[in-house]
């Protein structure tokens, strides 16, 4: 208790059932240190490194670490309480049972990270690098994410909610059994990203770009684009209630099996679009661009269009129109 070490080298240790408070460690170094049973608070870590340092069935509070690099870092059944991370550098990280509350955070770097079990409540994130990851059992509350970088990441069985990302980057991203709601991004550029088992609700997505993404088996409600572009988008066996789109452009885009209730779009765009068995149901449309569009066994019911263009546009296959009203309509072909 109330204890300042620095130059502080620890190695082959193992400390169990152990407390800690007030501590700060400044130029320290560990190497095969295993900390266990432990109960920590107000424990400072300044300009370190570690190698195979573990924790294991402890609690740590008030933590601050800045300017630290860890290779073969892991946290089993750990409870991590209004701690601060800043300029740290994960290399082969694995979490497994952690629960994380009102953490803040900036600057971490987090290279071939393994977590089962991570919960985050409250947590506020900014300028953070993935890459390599896989998660699981993962569930986040009130979290926000300011520049958010994920490469090669993959996670299955996650749940979110009240969960805000704002400029963020995803490449080769995948989600396998995702849930979230109350869900806000803005500035988002997402490169190859496949999503299966999704459950949305009160979802919004702006200043959005998305290139080569395919979504299966889709459940939405509230789910809302502006000024968003999708490129090279595949989307199936979708089921999605109050859809919006606000200047929003697509290309390449392919539906299959989806079924939309109640859509509004504002200068929305389409190019290249092949949509099959799939209904739009209720769908108030203003300014919308419609150019090489082959629809079959499309259902439209209820449509209110008012200054739509389409150009080149086929319907095939048993396709239906129904309760359709056109003003300021320019088709050609």
């Amino acid at each position: 208790e109330n204890v300042f070490a620095p130059n502080y080298t620890g190695i082959d240790v193992v400390i169990v059932n152990a407390t800690a408070k007030n501590v700060t460690f400044v130029e320290y170094a560990f190497s095969n240190y295993s900390l266990g049973d432990a109960e920590s608070s107000g424990v400072s870590f300044f300009n370190g490194t570690s190698v195979n340092y573990v924790v294991k069935s402890s609690i740590q509070s008030g933590l601050v670490s800045r300017g630290a690099t860890h290779v073969n870092y892991t946290e089993y059944d750990v409870k991590l309480l209004n701690n601060t991370l800043t300029n740290v550098l994960l290399a082969n990280a694995t979490y497994v049972g952690v629960l994380d509350v009102d953490s803040t955070y900036d600057n971490v770097s987090v290279v071939n990270l393994t977590s089962i079990g991570y919960e985050s409540i409250n947590a506020s994130m900014s300028n953070i690098f993935i890459s390599n990851s896989f998660s699981a059992n993962h569930s986040s509350v009130d979290t926000t994410y300011f520049n958010l970088t994920k490469i090669n990441a993959t996670t299955e069985n996650s749940s979110y909610a009240n969960y805000t990302v704002v400029n963020g980057t995803y490449v080769d991203v995948t989600y396998r059994n995702m849930t979230s709601v109350n869900y806000k991004s803005s500035g988002v550029l997402s490169i190859n990203a496949s999503l299966s088992s999704v459950r949305l609700a009160n979802v919004s997505y702006a200043n959005y770009t998305s290139l080569h993404a395919v979504v299966a088996n889709l459940v939405g409600f509230v789910i809302a684009y502006e000024n968003a572009t999708k490129i090279d988008f595949t989307l199936a066996n979708a089921s999605i209630g109050n859809l919006t789109h606000l200047n929003t452009t697509s290309i390449d885009c392919t539906l299959v099996d989806v079924d939309v209730f109640h859509m509004t779009d504002v200068d929305d765009s389409s190019e290249n679009l092949f949509a099959v068995n799939s209904s739009f149901e209720s769908v108030e449309s203003t300014n919308r661009t419609l150019v090489d569009a082959r629809l079959d066994g499309v259902w439209l019911t209820r449509i209110a269009s008012l200054n739509a263009s389409y150009r080149n546009v086929t319907f095939r296959r048993r396709s239906y129109v129904s309760e359709a009203t056109f003003s300021g309509l320019a088709a050609e072909g």
